[in-house]
């Protein structure tokens, strides 16, 4: 169905705004993606072990702090 000319369906709305935040999505995964491999890099030369076993203790770090938080421990 046509729109006539210079109008915007609700659609068409929709998909600018999906496109839109895709784009930011992409940049926020990067963000998180680097901030993560950063963390577990730095973990890695501080304890001088692999990456797998600082992924293992970053994880474990951050499930603790997350107890701590909510006063479980």
């Amino acid at each position: 169905m046509p729109t006539g000319s210079g109008t915007t369906r609700p659609a068409d709305l929709q998909r600018g705004a999906a496109l839109a935040s895709g784009r930011n999505l992409g940049y926020r995964l990067n963000i998180k993606m680097t901030n993560a491999f950063q963390s577990v890099y730095e973990m890695s030369k501080r304890e001088k072990i692999n990456m797998r076993q600082a992924a293992y203790l970053v994880s474990v770090n951050r499930v603790a702090e997350a107890c701590r938080l909510r006063g479980w421990v």
